[in-house]
């Protein structure tokens, strides 16, 4: 897995890459697997690769991919064994339409091995035996081109159809490229090749994900107290387990948060004590909760971000907000020495993050505000990860919009400065407000926030 060291990565989760690799060494087709297909899907393969970390240096779990015995097959004797008599974990009437398995390696014997991982591949991730629906497309396509020959013979036979001298050239390319056809053209075995690749990848690689899930949820059983098979082991998830794992301060409520999602009883919080007082308080003094805890999202036209558009809202899941370190590498990231402060940002009524959104739905701001014990809104760094100076600045000039529009609507001041009370937790971390008129200043200057005191950056 030599090929990650080209891809960037945060500091702490290319240690937990690293974590990963001793146990990716017990099974190298896997590994094979995760190189062929890093280029092609980087995103998919380093979040396994991630997880898999996760559960080495966070839950110490023993993983033994030899669980995952992809196997060799004699296909020889597989196919002779019409009545289905088994070999190693897969039969002659698993197979669906055996035929055309057996063509395959007919055609090129090499094939069987890429087969044989695929087959074994697809039965562990419990789906049918069927070759990869790519590779039937090209198997089809000699019978693709002969129904086409018969349609604009007939089209041309009837006279007067437009553009008939291109109908006519088009025929005849059909006849000539027809008349080369074997079964499956020569320069069609290569293009098989290269889709059984990916699609054995593909499925290896699901299987694998398939397996870490199943440890993930071990772990998520253990501390929910219930079974959790049906629960979705997602990356939000994933991390939530992390940061719980590394926390002494907030551990407590941490596991609270994450067993009352498996729940799904997704607003907890709004019953418990320190919340339902500050709510209480937000109405005395003539602010509008209702707005202050919605999601108000809102788009806004935004030129240099991809889509051109950006959504803004207010983060009301839980462990969204858990990961508003990881998507900018700061200290409230999983593994930070503050993310223990993202347990409360995401629980406590004072604290909201904003998270800003480009056409494609992916995260490229983040803001955290607060409302002061003297029930004024103040504003925390805002974060983007935009490659150029124009579209972080633009990001930043609309999320202090966003700002400002909120403040108006549920009828609060905004403040340069305050003290931001503790509400349900033990210890959060308070980096310092920024000041309004001054925020959109520091665009060009990510790492340099611009701050009325100087805590430290988070």
């Amino acid at each position: 897995m030599s090929n990650l060291s080209g891809i960037s990565l945060p500091g702490l989760q290319r240690e937990t890459v690293e974590m990963a690799f001793p146990a990716l060494l017990a099974i190298p087709e896997l590994q094979s697997s995760l190189a062929f297909l890093l280029p092609l899907e980087t995103d998919r393969c380093v979040q396994f690769i991630v997880r898999l970390g996760i559960l080495k240096s966070r839950f110490k779990v023993a993983i033994d991919f030899r669980m995952l015995d992809f196997g060799d097959f004699n296909w020889t004797e597989l196919f002779a064994e019409a009545e289905g008599d088994k070999l190693t974990t897969i039969a002659y009437s698993d197979l669906v339409r055996p035929s055309l398995w057996k063509r395959l390696v007919e055609m090129k014997p090499e094939f069987s091995r890429l087969l044989a991982l695929y087959a074994v591949a697809r039965k562990f991730n419990g789906l049918p035996l069927s070759i990869p629906e790519s590779i039937m497309k090209v198997f089809n396509e000699p019978e693709r081109i002969v129904i086409e020959i018969e349609y604009l013979q007939r089209l041309i036979s009837k006279g007067g159809a437009s553009k008939e001298n291109w109908l006519r050239g088009r025929l005849h390319n059909l006849k000539m490229q027809a008349s080369g056809n074997e079964p499956v053209r020569k320069d069609g075995l290569s293009v098989i090749s290269r889709k059984l690749a990916v699609a054995t990848a593909r499925e290896q690689l699901a299987a694998g994900e398939k397996f870490v899930d199943a440890l993930y949820s071990r772990q998520l059983s253990q501390l929910i107290g219930k079974k959790s098979e049906d629960i979705k082991i997602d990356n939000a998830l994933v991390n939530a387990l992390g940061i719980w794992t590394q926390l002494s301060e907030n551990k407590k409520l941490a596991g609270r948060l994450i067993r009352n999602h498996c729940s799904r009883d997704f607003f907890w919080n709004r019953r418990l004590f320190a919340n339902k007082q500050f709510e209480q308080k937000l109405n005395t003094a003539g602010i509008n909760s209702a707005v202050w805890l919605a999601e108000n999202r809102r788009i806004f036209e935004c030129a240099p971000v991809t889509g051109g558009r950006l959504e803004i809202h207010l983060e009301n899941n839980p462990l969204e907000v858990l990961q508003m370190g990881n998507y900018f590498d700061t200290c409230l990231s999983f593994g930070g020495v503050n993310s223990h402060a993202t347990v409360l940002n995401a629980i406590d009524f004072n604290k909201r993050v904003l998270y800003a959104t480009d056409g494609k739905g992916k995260v490229v701001g983040r803001k955290l505000i607060a409302i002061t014990a003297d029930m004024q809104m103040i504003g925390y760094y805002s974060y983007t990860n935009l490659p150029s100076i124009e579209a972080n600045k633009a990001v930043k000039k609309l999320m202090l919009k966003y700002c400002g529009e909120l403040a108006s609507r549920a009828g609060m001041e905004l403040a340069d400065d305050g003290v931001v009370q503790l509400l349900c937790g033990s210890a959060w971390y308070d980096d310092g407000a920024v000041r309004w008129p001054e925020q959109e200043m520091d665009a060009e200057h990510p790492s340099t926030p611009v701050r009325t005191r100087a805590n430290g950056r988070g």
